[in-house]
């Protein structure tokens, strides 16, 4: 019991880093609080080192933190709370398709058009991605031109123009342009569609 409390010799006041406050609780402060006196009453405060111990190293009791991974900052009650650090290491760019004023010939208004497109858009960031995995640089304008049916359904699709010059994704867009499906138009009549498409990583 002297041992743990301090007692006579000090005990594991005196082991654990001195100025007992005649309490094991009031022991440990002074080795795992922040800062303070050591006392029954203050108990474990927190997790940052304190004392003139060799293994203690002395100080406020504050933490780097690991660094990437958004640690830093205080981690026993301060004010600054925690992960106020690096964060979670560089996030790398995205991809955006951006869509510009299509030439649309036949009876579908383009915004009816372009519903479906934003729809379906994801099919279309989904190829440029992949291709971004092989080339973190790549980025251009592609023109697709398809032709809606009586129906609604698309008949034929083609790349009309390209400065993205990238096949994979070329063939990928038009992959899935021909399983997209529209109101069918007015009449019955087709429609054709010269949409140009934006690719950038961002």
């Amino acid at each position: 019991r002297d041992l743990l409390t301090g007692g006579r010799q000090g005990g594991a006041g005196a082991v654990l880093g001195g100025g007992g406050g005649g309490s094991l609780a009031g022991a440990a402060q002074n080795v795992i609080a922040t800062e303070g006196a050591a006392s029954a009453k203050g108990g474990i405060a927190g997790l940052g080192v304190r004392g003139s111990g060799p293994l203690t190293g002395g100080g406020e009791g504050s933490s780097r933190g690991i660094a990437g991974i958004g640690t830093a900052g205080r981690l026993g009650g301060g004010s600054r709370g925690y992960g106020g650090g690096v964060g979670l290491g560089s996030q790398k760019g995205h991809a955006v398709v951006a869509l510009e004023v299509p030439q649309i010939e036949g009876a579908l208004a383009p915004e009816v058009i372009k519903k479906v497109i934003d729809a379906n858009r994801r099919q279309i960031q989904a190829c440029y991605e992949e291709a971004l995995q092989r080339q973190p640089e790549l980025a251009g304008r592609v023109v697709v031109g398809w032709e809606i049916g009586g129906d609604g359904h698309v008949t034929t699709a083609r790349v009309r123009e390209s400065s993205l010059q990238s096949r994979p994704v070329e063939q990928c867009m038009l992959r899935h342009i021909r399983t997209w499906r529209f109101p069918a138009p007015a009449g019955g009549g087709s429609v054709q569609v010269n949409y140009p498409f934006v690719f950038r990583a961002s």
